[in-house]
Order: structure tokens, then C-alpha cells, then sequence
């Protein structure tokens, strides 16, 4: 259509973009069915992946940062720590309208650390008690792991998520 200048072409190129984009959309919504991986790299790949896929659709800055290699053995752990991470992600760019993620993994010597923040809009007055459905399950995910976990705004702007989990439920391996 564009070679015979036909008045078509530009909305067929937005048709074709948009077509591209709703199968990468659709690839990543099968893989969120089954998120972590548990190959070698299981949680940390998963995460990395989820930070490529946030930086690819959200067209955001969303990076992820372990601080060494942590293996979660316990898959139901990792499929938790998972879904925290992609709904504070989640409402870090629809609420906060952030343009930057930070994603990081950590292990110290009695529990693993998941921790996500952003340069969003931040928490106007950050509420533990919030009703919202994101929130209430990230804080169910976080109970079921006897984990902890914190929403706090960070100074200057955005959201700081944390996860913390015991290392006897995670079932851990430092490398």
C-alpha cells in the first residue's frame, strides 16, 4: 500500500504494530502462567525475565539487580516472591506512572530479601491497611512465605516493596 501510495498504508502500519505488539503481549501472558523456571538460575531467571518483558511493554527503565547468585529451591516460594515482584511492578507504572524499576534479590545469613523500588509518584501517606486487591495479595503471599512485608515511599519520590522471607521456608542456596 505504502510503494503505490495508497491513503491505506498508515493505518495498516499502525494495524501491523499493533498486531506485533498483541502477540508479544499474548507470549508473555502464556508465560506468566508458569512465571519461574526452575532451572538453574530459577527466581533470578524469572526475574530477569520479567524485567526485560517490563522494559519491552512498558517501554520503562526496569532492571534487575541480585547481589549474588541465590538459588530458591522451594518453587512455591519462588512462584510467590515472582507474583510480588510483578505486582508491585504492575502498580508502580498504572499508579505511580513510574519510568524506572529497580528489582532486587538478596540473601543474608536468616532470610532472602526481595525488594522493589520506583520513581514514581510515591504513596501519598502509605497505608499497611490499604484494601486494594494488589496490595492485600502481595501481603497474603508474603504471610503464606512467614515472610514480612513493607511498602514504604521512598525520599525524593517512588515506592520502595519488600519482601523479606526466612531461609528455613525458602529453602535457599547461596553460591
Amino acid at each position: 500500500l505504502a510503494e503505490r501510495f495508497q491513503p491505506e498504508a498508515e493505518t495498516a502500519a499502525e494495524l501491523h504494530e499493533l498486531l506485533k505488539d498483541a502477540v508479544v503481549q499474548a507470549r508473555n501472558i502464556a508465560r506468566g502462567i508458569a512465571p519461574v523456571h526452575m532451572d538453574e538460575a530459577g527466581l533470578a531467571s524469572g526475574l530477569e525475565d520479567l524485567a526485560a518483558g517490563t522494559r519491552r511493554i512498558q517501554d520503562i527503565d526496569c532492571t534487575f539487580l541480585p547481589a549474588g547468585e541465590v538459588l530458591v529451591e522451594d518453587r512455591e516460594t519462588a512462584i510467590h516472591l515472582y507474583r510480588i515482584a510483578q505486582e508491585a511492578i504492575s502498580n508502580a507504572v498504572r499508579h505511580g506512572q513510574a519510568t524506572k524499576v529497580v528489582i532486587r534479590l538478596a540473601l543474608t545469613e536468616t532470610e532472602v530479601t526481595l525488594a522493589i523500588e520506583d520513581n514514581g509518584s510515591g504513596l501519598a501517606a502509605p497505608d499497611q491497611n490499604s484494601k486494594g486487591m494488589g496490595l492485600r495479595s502481595m501481603r497474603y503471599r508474603a504471610s503464606v512465605l512467614d515472610g514480612s512485608f513493607e511498602l514504604n515511599p521512598i525520599a525524593g519520590g517512588g515506592t520502595r516493596v519488600c519482601c523479606r522471607v526466612p531461609l528455613n521456608k525458602a529453602q535457599l542456596h547461596a553460591n
